[in-house]
């Protein structure tokens, strides 16, 4: 689909799944990318882009979305933040989460379990591709993130 004149093109609907990515005789940076020439995409836009089930061989940057992140926060803080450009096709910005998982116990620096739920702030970081999961105090431990570049509806 493409956006009107003067705007970055945008997608609506692209399903890449069950794909097998191999380059011979060497390697390849990315799978995904596209041709700026007349404008680059609008990653504000993007829409229903899933990447799922792909195999990547002699491939530096696998694309996953929506990709689910495991973050370990060994000191205690309020704010955690998760990195997600490394995976995020064409350079997506993390637009929305899915989900948050705490994996076992969510500790204060005195190793005592704390039951609060976090929120999330999406978009954070110079190219919006990190997520900032924040708690109502200083907690350590460890979580499960799923997240989009993409509005999913």
């Amino acid at each position: 689909m493409i956006a009107p004149k003067g705007t970055g093109h945008f997608i609506n609907g692209l399903t890449v799944s069950s794909n097998t990515f191999r380059t011979i005789n060497g390697s390849s940076d990315r799978v995904e990318g596209v041709d700026a020439t007349h404008a680059g995409l609008d990653l504000s836009r993007l829409r229903n882009v899933n990447f799922t089930g792909n195999t990547f061989n002699n491939v530096a940057g696998i694309a996953v979305n929506p990709v689910t992140i495991t973050h370990s926060q060994n000191t205690a803080s309020d704010t955690w933040t998760v990195d997600c450009g490394a995976f995020l096709p064409f350079g997506g910005r993390a637009r929305h989460t899915d989900a948050i998982l705490a994996e076992g116990a969510i500790t204060n620096a005195a190793g005592q379990a704390q039951f609060s739920m976090p929120y999330v702030v999406n978009e954070q970081g110079l190219q919006q591709t990190q997520v900032q999961v924040r708690w109502p105090s200083a907690v350590r431990g460890k979580v499960q993130l799923t997240v989009r570049c993409d509005n999913p509806t």
